[in-house]
Parts: C-alpha cells; sequence; structure tokens
C-alpha cells in the first residue's frame, strides 16, 4: 500500500474551557482525509512522516508534535483513523486531537489594580495537616518568654534525662500545578534547611523543609510541583545542659576529680568548658542543627509561583 495524497477534510477547530481549579484548558482538533492506492494499512499510515504538496507541504501530525496557532501552544495528543468511503477510493479520515498548556485564571476584577505579594500567593495553594510526634521533654517557658526553652531538672536541679513529651506539629504543603520550568538544582539546596526570617506567620527556625513532589503532565506540558515544611511552634533548635566529665584547664582537656582526688561519677556543670563550683545551676547550650536560608524568596527563584 502508498499514500497517493493528503487532503484537509475540516480546518483546525478550537475551543476554551476553565477547569475546576481556574486554569483555562484550550484544545483542537482538524480533520484530515488519506488516500491510498489499496485498501489502507493503519499501521504505515500511523507512521508515515512524507510531507504532501495537497496538505500545504506538510506531513501528517504526530503524537507530541508542537503547533502554535493564534499565539497558543498546541501539542497532537491523539489521533483516529477511519476507514472513509469516498466515491469508492481507499481512503482514510485522520482526526488530529490537540491540548494546550492550561492558562492561568485572568476572570478577576479589573479594578482591582494591586498586585498579590508572593507570602500571598503562597498561601492561595496551601494546605495545612497537623503531625504528632513523640521527643526528649522540654520545660515550657510560657510564664518567662525571655528565658530560653530548658531541658527538665529534677528539685535539686540535677538534669533529667529518659523523659518524652508528645508534641504536635503543622505541615504545610505547597503545591502549584502549572509550572512550566522549575529549577529542581535549586530547590534541592532548600531541603533540610529553616526559615532564616519570618515566613507564612513562622517566626525564624520555626518552619523547616522536609519534602518535595514532582510530576510531570505529558497532555499539559507542564510540572506539578509541592513543596512541604514543617512547622515547630517551639524552633527546630536543640537545648542541652552544659555537663561533662572533664573539663578544660590551660587548653588541656582533663578529667573533674572530687575532692578525693579520683574521676566524678557523675556529671559535673561547666561553663566555658571548666568545672563550676558546687551548687551551681548547669548553663544551656543552643545549637541549630540545620542551615538558614531565606525561604521568603525561595519559590520565586525556583521558578514555582504563578
Amino acid at each position: 500500500m502508498a499514500i497517493r495524497t493528503v487532503r484537509q477534510l475540516r480546518s483546525f477547530q478550537f475551543s476554551e474551557t476553565k477547569s475546576d481549579k481556574g486554569s483555562i484548558q484550550y484544545t483542537g482538533s482538524v480533520e484530515l482525509l488519506i488516500v491510498c492506492d489499496e485498501a489502507p494499512d493503519f499501521g504505515a499510515i500511523k507512521n508515515n512522516t512524507a510531507t504532501w504538496p495537497e496538505f500545504y507541504n506538510r506531513k501528517i501530525p504526530q503524537i507530541n508534535d508542537y503547533e502554535p496557532t493564534g499565539g497558543i501552544d498546541f501539542y497532537v495528543t491523539g489521533r483516529d483513523f477511519q476507514y472513509y468511503d469516498n466515491e469508492n477510493e481507499f481512503c482514510v479520515k485522520c482526526t488530529v486531537r490537540y491540548d494546550a498548556k492550561p492558562a492561568q485564571d485572568n476572570d478577576k476584577d479589573n479594578n482591582n489594580n494591586s498586585n498579590p505579594s508572593d507570602e500571598e500567593l503562597t498561601w492561595l495553594k496551601i494546605s495545612l495537616q497537623s503531625l504528632q510526634e513523640r521527643r526528649p521533654a522540654s520545660e515550657s517557658n510560657q510564664d518567662d518568654p525571655d528565658q530560653p526553652i530548658k531541658p527538665p531538672v529534677n528539685s535539686a536541679g540535677d538534669p533529667v534525662d529518659g523523659l518524652e513529651e508528645d508534641t504536635a506539629l503543622l505541615r504545610l504543603t505547597y503545591t502549584n500545578t502549572n509550572v512550566e520550568d522549575p529549577d529542581f538544582p535549586l530547590l534541592f539546596t532548600y531541603l533540610n534547611t529553616c526559615n532564616q526570617t519570618a515566613f507564612l506567620g513562622a517566626q525564624p527556625y520555626q518552619l523547616r523543609v522536609t519534602g518535595y513532589g514532582a510530576e510531570f503532565d505529558q497532555k499539559n506540558q507542564v510540572w506539578s510541583v509541592s513543596v512541604e515544611w514543617t512547622f515547630n511552634p517551639g524552633d527546630w533548635k536543640i537545648r542541652y545542659y552544659d555537663v561533662g566529665y572533664n573539663e578544660i584547664v590551660n587548653g588541656e582537656r582533663r578529667a573533674i576529680l572530687d575532692k578525693s582526688g579520683n574521676p566524678v561519677s557523675k556529671p559535673v556543670a561547666l561553663s566555658l568548658g571548666e568545672a563550676k563550683p558546687v551548687g551551681e545551676d548547669p548553663e544551656v547550650i543552643t545549637i541549630k542543627p540545620y542551615d538558614e536560608k531565606d525561604h521568603t524568596t525561595m519559590l520565586r527563584s525556583c521558578r514555582l509561583l504563578p
């Protein structure tokens, strides 16, 4: 079987619809007539890439072909082939279906000239979920917020190890289903980092980037990308008492000795590496286990904001 010619039966037909998520979906189609010299071989027809004078020197559109029309980027997403009886000729009618990348919804109040901030745009695509976890216990500083959160001590002021508490965290998930060109390498650098400045209502070091998700939409040629933060109402710092069995003396690390000259049998409170006098309260050391980054610019820098 050979193809004799290809003609256009119906010109490009265009339609637009609004999705449940507010984006505008564009679709199109065109119909071709493929004339053969004998009974059609659909396998040969679908793979044919020759150009045809009666079809404006164009080839039969293939799946994923790019077709810009009316300022809109269309892609071939489907083709239907069926036998077509045309005055006893061996013909096949081919319906080519096109889909376009979804456009952002512009059906907003034209009188509202204010532009939303990046943080306002972020909140529009955020979902929230509470989490529960067990963690080392700490003492609330609600009565005196100026004091640091401390690990528990007994009535004599000695640290108490092994205590745990149930705490509630909050997972914030930002999802954008219409991302054309996300910067994944840059996005990866934010994993396990905490917010350097206030963001999404959280104070510095209360938000930590804990995960990502991404999926490519072949039909619309866009990415759906999600970013996950976990909010810790305390913060993500680690606190512990500065106690130990050794101290630094004249730049050397030495065992702390009791009155009898023997190494102590329980931890001793320290201050700047030196043993504190007996009876003084231990100091609290606070460390930041995660790097800090400016999360207010993360989504924009990674091309994830609309």
